[in-house]
């Protein structure tokens, strides 16, 4: 942060961000707040940061650790494509959400998703803030790679910038 004050882009920043998937990637909801905390104790130092929102993505499938602790959730889950918007995980995140909190809509568009259904859910739910896709590059080691999905980089132009353009439309709702 103290590097970022030094550029003089510190006040730029929107959201923070602690840890990816964290009911994936910590061992507890006990471990998951104290990174909380200290990312936020931490962020308190510096007064550029104090209108940035908190966000966690969780994982698909297992509870929501220390939601409360976010202004701003979302939950993977790519394959189920646009179904995720009604039953499944985030459905089931928008049961536990806080009113006061937003989310996040993390589509697969590695996995040729069209952006569409997305964009028009994000116009019609208040509480959507971002739809984010997920672009998920291309391993150089094809035997290494998921076989289900490939990065958005493989796609042609046209698919590219439909997803900027519905990056966008969101963004500026």
């Amino acid at each position: 942060f103290t590097y970022l004050r030094n550029e003089g882009v510190l006040n730029r920043i929107n959201y923070l961000y602690p840890i990816d998937e964290p009911n994936l990637l910590v061992t507890t909801p006990e471990e998951h707040l104290k990174i909380i905390k200290v990312a936020k104790k931490v962020a308190a130092e510096f007064t550029e940061l104090k209108n940035a929102k908190w966000m966690a993505i969780y994982v698909r499938k297992v509870d929501f650790w220390n939601i409360e602790e976010h202004d701003v959730v979302g939950v993977d889950n790519y394959d189920q494509k646009s179904e995720v918007l009604t039953k499944g995980d985030h459905a089931r995140l928008m049961k536990a959400k806080l009113p006061h909190q937003t989310t996040i809509i993390v589509p697969g568009c590695g996995y040729g998703q069209n952006p569409d259904a997305f964009v028009a859910y994000a116009h019609t739910e208040p509480s959507v803030e971002i739809v984010a896709g997920f672009l998920w590059f291309e391993y150089d080691n094809p035997e290494e790679k998921d076989a289900d999905f490939v990065g958005l980089e493989v796609r042609d132009e046209a698919f590219k910038e439909k997803w900027r353009q519905a990056g966008l439309t969101v963004m500026n709702k």
